[in-house]
């Protein structure tokens, strides 16, 4: 990994837990707990937004192997910002790692599932399964990226399970998917 990123990274691991908590943290926590989080926070952000500043000035002198690289090797903290850069600063060598990403179901599959879509139409056959598949994700971020990208795609083998999580009880998701159904009716 880049000097420069492992440095960040290795602040990032010591703090990522309570500045981006594991998806599920929330979950059945405790009063004390949930107020030992925010106190944690707060100390924390200081130092967050220092390495922040860090991660953002090295951004520009990363070459896209070393953003790969930082990616695959990064902890989850450094992942998000790294997606982030893909995401707006997009490469064709990012292809084969958004695509691993977006299949494993990875916490960035959202972003680089859109990315996808907007900047890699041309793979349109590779991506269509892919934002089929997302429509199952264990992240509602990613099943509502794959619900974007399915309209946006026109996949109308997709309708069965678009017509579905309409129904579903997730009242983002749902309405989503009619968005999703009504678009496809008036084009």
């Amino acid at each position: 990994m880049n000097p420069s990123l492992k440095e960040i990274n290795d602040i990032y691991l010591q703090i990522q837990d309570s500045i981006h908590p594991p998806t599920g943290y929330f979950e059945g926590i405790t009063e004390e707990k949930r107020l030992d989080f925010v106190q944690k926070m707060s100390e924390y952000a200081p130092l967050y937004e220092t390495t922040a500043d860090r991660f953002r000035a090295v951004l520009s002198s990363l070459s896209p192997v070393e953003v790969i690289e930082g990616y695959q090797q990064g902890c989850r903290l450094l992942q998000s910002g790294l997606a982030g850069h893909m995401y707006h600063h997009f490469n064709e060598a990012y292809i084969p790692l958004m695509v691993q990403a977006v299949k494993n179901d990875e916490h960035t599959a959202w972003l680089f599932l859109s990315s996808l879509v907007m900047h890699a139409r041309h793979m349109r056959e590779e991506i269509a399964p892919l934002a089929m598949r997302a429509l199952n994700s264990k992240w509602p971020s990613t099943r509502e990226a794959a619900l974007t990208a399915i309209g946006e795609l026109r996949l109308m083998e997709a309708r069965p399970m678009v017509e579905e999580m309409a129904k579903g009880p997730d009242p983002e998701i749902s309405e989503l998917a009619r968005n999703v159904l009504e678009f496809w009716r008036s084009s």
